[in-house]
């Protein structure tokens, strides 16, 4: 009896955003306001004024945003890439005032040979960050 050929699983693609450094962000931001995006504890994006900056299949790119970009989210995009992050709820009364970050779905889309990919965040917008002090909150905790 012949032993059945196994297939190879569909495998799914690289996750596209990579771990910023502290120093890559501090440098990106300086004094400006800024929005963060947290995915298992680690900052994959950055957006201060009209543009963000995440590591993106690995090289570090500069993406400029396609519209308002603030508390509920923002679309932002590059050659090859967009990044769509949207708030999916909120925090009652004064609990708001306490909250390092709002719960987000993000979309990582723009390359042709791979569909969108989708996973849960943190985002949070402030004056004044400290990269190397934000505290993240992962979605589900």
């Amino acid at each position: 009896m012949a032993t059945p050929k196994v297939l190879p699983k569909d495998e799914p693609p690289p996750f596209r955003l990579r771990a910023l450094k502290v120093g890559e962000v501090r440098e990106f931001i300086g004094e400006r306001p800024a929005c963060v995006l947290v995915y298992r504890d680690r900052i994959v994006f950055t957006a201060a004024g009209t543009e963000g900056v995440a590591r993106i299949d690995g090289r570090l790119a500069r993406l400029a945003a396609a519209g308002p970009v603030g508390g509920s989210g923002g679309f932002f995009k590059v050659d090859g890439a967009t990044i769509s992050i949207g708030r999916v709820g909120q925090y009652a009364g004064r609990a708001a005032a306490y909250v390092p970050g709002w719960p987000v779905q993000v979309a990582v889309g723009g390359a042709t040979a791979i569909k969108p990919q989708e996973f849960e965040a943190s985002w949070t917008c402030r004056s004044g960050f400290s990269p190397g002090a934000v505290r993240p909150t992962a979605p589900g905790r």
